[in-house]
């Protein structure tokens, strides 16, 4: 199904039956340990390979459960340029065993207007994803 964000000025494909959680800057779609997580912001200036690595990976080092860096480099998608970082996080505890997942996570920002946008998704480690992922990384459009 399409999802359009008027708050965010996009839209993007995302399997229809996941459970949706929003706030006034994200919305997330989400399936037992898969995610697709969209949020936004005011920016500036478009992201770059550089400003990824000055500041959203320190940001990622110290906010992320477990980080594990594992590649930064820039992608051209329908909806425009955008700068990728993969990288590794344990999933939120589970309340009842508090076992926590290894998480694979997919971080794009793309930029139009003032407008800087994140596409988030993550799933298991060794979840064959990468289909239904470039799907809906490749199926998001600005409004």
């Amino acid at each position: 199904m399409v999802y359009r964000s008027s708050a965010g000025g996009f839209q993007i494909r995302v399997p229809e039956g996941w459970g949706k959680r929003s706030t006034a800057s994200s919305v997330s779609f989400i399936d037992k340990l898969n995610e697709i997580q969209m949020s936004w912001q005011a920016a500036s200036a478009a992201p770059t390979v550089a400003s990824a690595r000055s500041t959203d990976l320190p940001q990622l080092q110290r906010t992320v459960r477990a980080y594990r860096f594992v590649q930064l480099q820039a992608k051209t998608l329908p909806g425009g340029p955008a700068v990728l970082i993969r990288y590794q996080e344990n999933s939120e505890p589970n309340t009842v065993t508090g076992k926590q997942y290894r998480l694979d996570v997919l971080r794009f920002e793309l930029y139009k207007s003032g407008r800087e946008a994140f596409i988030t998704l993550s799933s298991p480690v060794g979840a064959d994803n990468v289909d239904p992922w470039r799907i809906v990384s490749e199926s998001f459009t600005w409004a």
